[in-house]
């Protein structure tokens, strides 16, 4: 998807006219455009009309996992809101666009028998995701052995970014 603005306004690309240098420029940064990553271009003019400056960037497309086990967790903070509050706050900050929420609710964090969890590692070897952001890395997996499974065995052999919002 290229999302292109003229002063302030979403346009569509065959609608303006641009200078074959303009042209050129967003040319080749749709050579660098891959699946799921999205395109943005911005392209101002100033008071004689003419082009100065573009800016342009990819923004990452990214899947959450999130998960609560007990009630007593949900009141200590660590409930399903409030991983999803910060996880989007984070998102929003790191210019992450969230496409899909995988989320245990009520499972154990002590064995990877969860249907999210699963769902999670079945898109991702099936490279179907480009980045998993957790709240930490706790939600992920209370084990180390499977934390670092989930890693090491796939995240890392399938090009995922793995990122925790409160861990670092």
């Amino acid at each position: 998807m290229v999302k292109i603005t003229v002063d302030g306004k979403e346009v569509k690309a065959e609608d303006i006219k641009l200078s074959a240098d303009v042209v050129k420029v967003i040319s080749s940064c749709l050579d660098w455009h891959y699946s799921k990553k999205r395109l943005e271009c911005v392209v101002k003019y100033d008071k004689y009309g003419t082009f100065f400056l573009y800016k342009g960037g990819f923004k990452m497309e990214c899947v959450v996992y999130m998960r609560v086990s007990t009630e007593k967790q949900a009141e200590e903070g660590n409930g399903l809101e409030s991983q999803k509050r910060d996880i989007q706050n984070y998102c929003k900050k790191n210019e992450y666009i969230i496409t899909d929420y995988y989320i245990d609710d009520g499972y154990t964090g002590a064995n990877m028998d969860r249907p999210e969890l699963q769902r999670l590692i079945t898109d991702c070897v099936a490279k179907r995701i480009k980045c998993v952001v957790a709240f930490k890395l706790d939600r992920l997996s209370r084990s180390m052995v499977d934390g670092i499974y989930m890693i090491e065995r796939v995240f890392q052999p399938n090009n995922i970014m793995f990122k925790c919002v409160h861990d670092s």
